[in-house]
């Protein structure tokens, strides 16, 4: 991720683009695993949170496609 962040954003603001890209990942770390928990108590198993983890990756995955090509 760090030479990816650095590609898009070069050299002189790539630290600061990591540094806001690993705020946000931990913040998801943080409230997926709360809202997985709190899903599996409601439905009894972690198959809602399983389900809606794929569907947000499925996400991701097509929102990527959209991603500006580097100056390669």
């Amino acid at each position: 991720m760090a030479a990816a962040v650095g590609g898009y954003l070069g050299p002189l603001k790539g630290a600061a683009g990591f540094a806001t890209l690993t705020l946000f990942f931990s913040v998801g770390q943080i409230s997926g695993a709360a809202l997985a928990g709190i899903l599996a108590e409601r439905s009894g198993s972690f198959s809602q949170a399983y389900l809606l983890g794929g569907i947000l990756t499925g996400i991701g995955v097509l929102s990527s496609l959209f991603l500006p090509k580097t100056g390669r």
